[in-house]
């Protein structure tokens, strides 16, 4: 429902790693926003995640990887003299995403039931490639504690992702 989060999600994911079979658990946010960019807009789906957890529930460190981001995380790849900087809001967009260019500043705007708009600036710092264009073509990935900041859910997730054993 439109209202309903999960708290005390790190609890919840201990105990359910826990569970015989469970290879890997993770919080994570997931919503739909508008991203503004010069003037026009596009309907995303955005991820807030913990990479750190991340690793052992999704192939998103490949994806990362594969669309040519070194490091799994929202910090700029390193420039020349190999200083890599954490950029605050910086997302990771899918590798066909249709904004223009790189490190570029753009909005984020949603909404929540009982919350208002809200709206954000936030940075590309790099892409990811799934090698699914709708993926690749619609979603961004961001650091869960930037999407609970964006969507003012502190302390607060929408969704728990598990894998279980094979």
């Amino acid at each position: 429902t439109p209202n309903v989060y999960i708290r005390n999600y790190d609890e919840l994911c201990d105990r359910i790693r826990e569970i015989p079979g469970v290879k890997g658990c993770s919080p994570r946010i997931e919503w739909k926003a508008w991203l503004q960019f010069r003037n026009t807009y596009k309907e995303v789906t955005f991820l807030g995640i913990r990479p750190e957890q991340e690793r052992g529930v999704s192939q998103l460190e490949n994806y990362f990887k594969a669309g040519g981001k070194g490091h799994f995380d929202f910090k700029t790849e390193p420039s020349p003299d190999g200083i890599r900087i954490d950029v605050p809001r910086g997302v990771v967009l899918g590798r066909e995403f249709p904004v223009f260019g790189r490190l570029v500043d753009f909005q984020l705007m949603t909404v929540r039931y009982e919350g208002g708009p809200f709206h954000k600036t936030f940075q590309s710092v790099g892409d990811f490639k799934s090698g699914m264009a709708e993926y690749d073509h619609g979603f961004l990935i961001m650091d869960l504690a930037d999407a609970q900041s964006f969507l003012k859910l502190k302390g607060a997730i929408t969704t728990v992702s598990i894998t279980l054993d094979q």
